[in-house]
This record gives structure tokens, C-alpha cells and sequence, in this order.
């Protein structure tokens, strides 16, 4: 029969008894990856790799200790708007009159809708990585600090960085 005092299987003890999961487990399912990795498969996908990063990841992230859920729904939404409101951001010619113009408006409207939507899954990823992360903060290592305005700059390179230091307890290890 296991004491109460003992670690969970993973965990080492330490400060009399109290457990601590080890760097890899911190974010159950999510690893490191390189940054530079990130940027070019960005580049070689003209721009639609985040949606892939994020829809990988939802699940991950939707599995740790938060309230704040990653909806895999509004990512494939915001990916098809992508793809498709493109297309119809210029007025057609072969449209007449005013009915030209409002199929460009709505086809804008529709983009920056998608497109917000699609920022906010990268909110509740940070929210959800900020809650999990939140045990297992020490003064040495603020690992659930994660910036608004880093996040909202940087997207996902923001994530992948802090997911780095999360997982390897490197905050100079961006590139592995």
C-alpha cells in the first residue's frame, strides 16, 4: 500500500514529500519543436501552417488542467475562410451593379471574422497553457507567464517558444 507522502509514478519528491512531474510531462502530449522549423514549414506552406500547428496541438491542449478549450471547429473554419474569401475580395466583372461590390464587402467581413476567431483559439491555448503551467511556477522559473502581447505579435512562435521552455526548462533553447 502506497503512503500519501510518496510521488506519483513520474514524479520525483521533492521539499518533504511534495511531488514535482519532470520537465517532458509538464505539458502532457506537447513537445518541443524548432522554431526555425516552424518558420519554414510557414514559408513551404505559403502561410497556412499555424492552422496545422494549432489543429494538432487542440487536443493537447483541450486534455490540460484549464477551463480555456481550443475549438478544432474554428480553426477548420478559419482555414476554409482562408483559403476561400480570397477569391471573392475583388468585385467579379461579371456582376452588376452594386452586387459586385457587396459579395467583396461580405467576402472582407468574413475574413477578418475568420481571422479573428482563428487569434482567439490562440488565446485559449495560452490561457489553457498559463492555467496548466501554473503548478508547477517557482521563483527561479515564472513557467506560466505567458505574454499577451508576445502572443498576439508572434502567434504561434510565441506558443512553440514557451512550450519549449515549459518542456526542456531552457529558456535560451529556441532552435533544437
Amino acid at each position: 500500500m502506497e503512503s500519501q507522502n510518496e510521488p506519483e509514478s513520474g514524479a520525483t519528491a521533492v521539499n518533504g514529500g511534495v511531488s514535482q512531474v519532470s520537465a517532458e510531462d509538464r505539458l502532457p502530449g506537447i513537445r518541443a519543436m524548432s522554431i526555425w522549423a516552424l518558420l519554414a514549414w510557414s514559408i513551404l506552406t505559403l502561410g497556412f501552417y499555424p492552422y496545422f500547428w494549432l489543429g494538432l496541438r487542440a487536443k493537447h491542449f483541450n486534455q490540460l488542467r484549464s477551463t480555456a478549450k481550443v475549438s478544432v471547429a474554428a480553426i477548420v473554419f478559419s482555414a476554409v475562410a482562408g483559403v476561400v474569401t480570397p477569391f471573392f475580395m475583388e468585385p467579379p466583372p461579371d456582376v452588376p451593379g452594386i452586387g459586385g461590390y457587396v459579395i467583396c464587402a461580405a467576402a472582407w467581413i468574413i475574413f477578418v471574422v475568420s481571422l479573428s476567431v482563428f487569434y482567439l483559439q490562440f488565446f485559449h491555448a495560452r490561457r489553457a497553457m498559463m492555467d496548466h503551467l501554473a503548478a508547477y511556477d517557482t521563483p527561479e522559473a515564472d513557467l506560466s507567464g505567458i505574454s499577451a502581447l508576445w502572443t498576439f505579435l508572434f502567434v504561434y512562435f510565441y506558443l512553440q517558444f514557451r512550450i519549449n521552455w515549459a518542456v526542456t526548462e531552457d529558456e535560451t533553447d529556441t532552435a533544437r
